[in-house]
Order: structure tokens, then C-alpha cells, then sequence
């Protein structure tokens, strides 16, 4: 999933990490490789060492570590999600696969990110007879609309 944050020209932060990581979006090498440079330079001496024992011990405990790294700033999950949120989307809106198979998959991610509200517009089959009346290019169009105006406010 690292890739999709690469294509959207984002780089890898604790909060993104951690977050990448606690949902299995992330492994632990994904972090010790796309880690942005900056993030490691926040850190002590002692602390840098600590992330990479931690990386190489288990995935609980760099998860561990990257929760002290990153949560105290405030809103932090918070942003990261909404970050990879954006990153996925992203990733729909590039992809050259028929609109019904990207229909499917926003349906997944709307699931993955616990059902985000502002999404329902654009999920095929909420309601149904709206895509049986107007077709899938219309909600499509939709879910193209939601994205470009968070992109531009992004």
C-alpha cells in the first residue's frame, strides 16, 4: 500500500506510519525504508536506535513506538487517516479500470474506513434504484466531483 502513497506525492510521517501500520496497510520494512528522512531527524540518538530495534523485533512494538513518536501531537490519527483516505481515492480516480470495477472498490474502502458519512453519494448500491435509474456514470461522476474538490483543498 506504500505505493499509493507514493503516487499521490505523500511522504511517509510517524502519524502515517503508524497508521499504515496498525491497519496492515504498512509492513515494518515499508516503514524503515519510505520513513521520511525528516521524521528520523526529530529523533535522538537513542531514540533512532530505538526504532530500529523496535522495527526489527515485531510489528506490536514499532507500532508501540510509533504511537509515542507521533500521537501527542494533537489530531494526529485524525489527519493520518484522513491522509490515507485521500491516498486510496487517489488511487481509484488514476486507475484505468472500468468505472464498475471502481465502483466496487470505493464500496470497499467506504467499508475499510468504517463507513465515512460524506461518502454515501457515491457508493453504488446506496440506494440502489439511483444506479439502476441513472447508471453507474452518474454516480461515478459523483465520487470524481468529491474527489477533485478534496484534492484542491488538500
Amino acid at each position: 500500500m506504500i505505493k499509493k502513497l507514493i503516487a499521490a506525492d505523500i511522504l511517509l510521517s510517524f502519524p502515517l506510519a503508524y497508521a499504515g501500520l496498525k491497519n496492515n496497510w504498512l509492513s515494518a520494512d515499508d516503514v524503515v525504508t519510505y520513513l521520511d528522512a525528516e521524521e528520523l531527524s526529530k529523533l535522538s540518538t537513542a531514540q533512532i536506535g530505538d526504532f530500529y530495534a523496535a522495527a526489527e523485533t515485531s510489528k506490536e512494538i514499532l507500532v508501540k513506538f510509533l504511537a509515542s513518536a507521533s500521537l501527542p501531537q494533537p489530531d494526529a490519527l485524525t489527519n493520518a487517516l484522513a491522509t490515507w483516505q485521500y491516498a486510496f481515492l487517489s488511487a481509484v480516480y488514476q486507475s484505468t479500470d472500468p468505472i464498475h470495477t471502481k465502483l466496487y472498490e470505493l464500496a470497499n474502502l467506504w467499508a475499510m474506513f468504517n463507513y465515512p458519512e460524506d461518502w454515501k453519494p457515491f457508493i453504488h448500491y446506496l440506494p440502489v434504484s439511483e444506479t439502476d435509474k441513472y447508471g453507474e456514470a452518474i454516480v461515478y461522476g459523483r465520487f470524481v466531483t468529491y474527489y477533485e474538490v478534496q484534492n484542491s483543498i488538500g
